[in-house]
């Protein structure tokens, strides 16, 4: 499989957070499919500044509770009367505009609390009502006891998970403790970070985004053999998993995949079944155990890749990625990569791609699934309904953005009204314009190569 590890920047590393080169594909697999995340480790190993620092990092509305203390009115307001009813007040801190939210010390919480957060966790709701704008949510705690540990090494008041609730986070990672070498001289010195961090960061989760569903394509039948080879495995050595973790599983060990660290499929198959199990929050699980049930399924995931599968995971563009798919004759694949290119383009960027694919497919391939038009004519519909009125004349004085924007309808021809359109959205949305036009310019030579292949 295609693996472009060496031209990786070490991401988390360039936040300031040292030690974590080794765990960094499973952050950002769970940073890409936006599934919970909880990590777990002693204090002290930059477990919380990390998950701050990605929230910063991607510019997300962010909110922090500690789960010794937390009431469930700090996530939804102040409960009044309301005649015969009770309405909440909004307060700054609640959690309804959150677009990640971070529950620290989450062994430490009231078992009344735990409850409240199941769907929190496992829906996005609260209350019943779903949070639109959430995205992430991210929990940390201390290692479970055992009942083997020293008197230095007891977390007094932290309790293991209820198992119902573990099994809600997709990811249980144990963090790593032990700096050595360069990394524990950097943290003496002081970790330094990148400032240009956050676009690379951004870019880079966006890319593994744009490659879930045709990653899928390719390898989602040897995956999902692997795990019915390994559901029995797990079962003859105790470790009992439902079957929303069977589910969770596939998930995972394909979304580890997508980030193009690892040679092979084996290696990110055993790390996301290391990574994704819930007992590992009130138990310790042998690595030997875990390399005994993977060696135990993993012939199913031996293969070669085909040129066709390697050129089209490396390339970044969808419009590419289809053209490609279409001169290999392979033109099902386009719709994993449609589906890939309207979950991780910009705002922009996806009006673009949509409004440019969806005549052509419409024409030489309306037998494909609905949802594809669907989706697709979503955004060919909001820009032919957009109401465009904006005309320089009528300002008396204009802000930057309000410039910016002036200044890019006038490079627009007339014969694409279309994309004057697409500019005011971007601007009414609060969207970058930036490129938007290049880029348009670039989907237009392409989807005509594309168009042509598909005549064939």
């Amino acid at each position: 499989m295609p693996n472009s590890n060496s031209n990786k920047t070490e991401l988390i590393r360039s936040l300031g957070v040292l030690g974590w080169t080794e765990i960094e594909p499973t952050i950002l697999a769970a940073l890409a499919t936006q599934s919970p995340l909880l990590l777990i480790g002693p204090h002290g190993t930059a477990k919380s500044m990390l998950l701050e620092k990605l929230a910063h990092t991607l510019n997300l509305e962010f909110r922090h509770y500690n789960a010794s203390t937390l009431n469930f009115d700090d996530l939804v307001g102040f409960p009044v009367p309301d005649g015969d009813r009770v309405k909440y007040l909004r307060t700054p801190l609640d959690a309804w505009n959150a677009e990640a939210i971070f529950v620290d010390e989450i062994s430490r919480c009231r078992i009344d609390m735990q409850n409240r957060l199941f769907p929190l966790v496992h829906e996005c709701k609260l209350q019943g009502q779903k949070l639109t704008k959430l995205k992430f949510r991210w929990a940390a705690m201390n290692p479970p006891p055992t009942g083997e540990e020293d008197e230095n090494h007891q977390y007094i008041g932290a309790e293991p998970l209820d198992p119902a609730f573990a099994d809600r986070f997709h990811w249980i990672i144990h963090v790593p403790t032990n700096l050595k070498g360069s990394d524990l001289l950097s943290l003496i010195k002081g970790p330094k970070t990148n400032p240009d961090i956050s676009a690379i960061f951004c870019e880079e989760i966006a890319q593994i985004r744009g490659r879930l569903k045709t990653t899928e394509e390719f390898y989602g039948e040897k995956v999902a053999t692997y795990i019915q080879y390994a559901y029995p495995m797990l079962r003859k050595h105790k470790i009992d998993i439902s079957n929303r973790r069977v589910r969770i599983l596939y998930q995972n060990i394909l979304a580890l995949i997508a980030t193009q660290r690892y040679d092979s499929l084996i290696e990110p198959a055993m790390i996301a079944l290391q990574n994704s199990l819930p007992q590992r929050c009130w138990e310790s699980i042998s690595e030997v155990k875990i390399i005994k049930i993977c060696r135990a399924a993993e012939e199913c995931l031996r293969e070669k890749i085909s040129p066709l599968q390697k050129s089209i995971l490396l390339e970044h563009c969808p419009f590419v990625r289809a053209k490609i798919a279409t001169e290999y004759n392979a033109k099902k694949l386009i719709i994993p990569i449609v589906l890939d290119a309207l979950e991780s383009l910009s705002y922009g960027k996806r009006l673009i791609f949509s409004y440019s694919l969806f005549r052509i497919l419409a024409q030489y391939r309306h037998h494909f699934p609905s949802l594809i038009f669907e989706l697709l004519a979503k955004d060919v519909s909001l820009i032919e309904n957009s109401e465009f009125d904006v005309d320089k004349n009528e300002w008396s004085s204009v802000s930057d953005r309000e410039e910016q924007l002036l200044y890019s309808l006038q490079a627009v021809p007339d014969d694409q009204r279309w994309l004057r359109r697409v500019l005011y959205l971007c601007f009414r949305e609060q969207h970058s314009i930036e490129m938007l036009i290049d880029y348009a310019e670039y989907a237009s030579q392409l989807t005509k190569e594309l168009e042509s292949n598909l005549r064939k």
